[in-house]
């Protein structure tokens, strides 16, 4: 998962060296060196946007939870629609076990990028976590329907079908069963 977040905020071409010496010494789990790094291109270059959002993720993952939440959300008044900022603040939320307030980003960025599996996968994270994992399995099996070479959503489903109940078992090979029930389509159009 931290690999594919640290893609949502991979710098473009031509960035600054020093963005991506602070993200893979955050990557690397050296958040304290990261963020001297993060804080210097920031006060310098106070409207970089990507060096605020590596910080966020930054702090998130180091879990300085509020510090994260405050520089996501900072960064989604200057960008309401920004998919890294919306995603960086629904798992901050969830992992603060904010799950009633941790859905809303990743519904308030599918409005703007339907369909995005990584927002998808968000969401059905912070299903789970809050205790719905009938809901979580229906997301877990439509993007693993849409993505069926992708480990993570097998695993997913894995570990939602133990926290769910009266699930006929479904095998997914190599002796590994999951529990299912038949499945309703939830649907992908979310509204606050």
């Amino acid at each position: 998962m931290i690999a594919v977040i640290m893609f949502l905020v991979a710098p473009a071409a031509g960035q600054d060296n020093e963005l991506s010496i602070a993200r893979q010494l955050s990557y690397d789990g050296k958040y304290q060196e990261a963020d001297s790094v993060f804080n210097r291109v920031i006060t310098k270059e106070p409207w970089n946007i990507e060096a605020q959002i590596g910080s966020a993720y930054n702090h998130s993952w180091h879990q300085n939870l509020p510090q994260a939440q405050l520089e996501f959300e900072k960064i989604l008044k200057t960008e309401p629609n920004n998919k890294s900022a919306l995603v960086g603040l629904g798992y901050t939320l969830a992992w603060k076990g904010d799950y009633a307030n941790a859905k809303y980003p990743f519904i308030n960025a599918l409005q703007t990028y339907p369909h995005d599996p990584e927002i998808e996968k968000g969401l059905a994270y912070v299903y789970l976590w809050q205790g719905s994992p009938d809901v979580a399995i229906d997301m877990f099996e439509d993007l693993q329907e849409e993505d069926p070479s992708n480990p993570e959503y097998y695993n997913c489903l894995l570990y939602t079908s133990d926290a769910a109940d009266e699930r006929s078992s479904v095998d997914l090979g190599g002796g590994r069963y999951i529990k299912k029930k038949k499945k309703k389509k939830i649907t992908r159009e979310w509204k606050n």
